[in-house]
């Protein structure tokens, strides 16, 4: 697991890159295993990879409060939605809340569920 730190009252501010695929995924997230909602995230425009696959990426931004952390920790995960059938998840990122402050943060790394 990756771990970060933020501050209660902070601004997080995370990046979420699938892999190539087609057609393109939709990206949600997870916020302490509830959905987050979209209001909260924007999807950024699919961009095209060299062969044909289209890359997809999403950022949640949100200011983080006292219950956004479960036993001083705050867990994030993205899902990518392919279809009904495939979903993938990236790897679980724990945030806790004390130390300096990271800003954004980019992951792909995804398994199968």
């Amino acid at each position: 697991n990756v771990k970060h730190q933020y501050y209660n009252g902070e601004t997080v501010n995370v990046t979420c890159v699938s892999p190539p695929s087609r057609p393109a995924v939709f990206l949600k997230w997870w916020i302490n295993d509830q959905e987050v909602n979209v209001d909260y995230f924007y999807q950024v425009e699919p961009k095209e990879s060299v062969d044909g696959l289209s890359i997809s990426s999403s950022i949640l931004k949100f200011t983080a409060r006292p219950d956004h952390f479960k036993s001083g920790r705050m867990k994030l995960l993205c899902e990518a939605i392919i279809s009904q059938a495939h979903t993938l998840r990236s790897e679980e990122i724990l945030v806790s809340s004390n130390s300096s402050p990271l800003q954004k943060t980019i992951f792909s790394d995804f398994g199968a569920r």
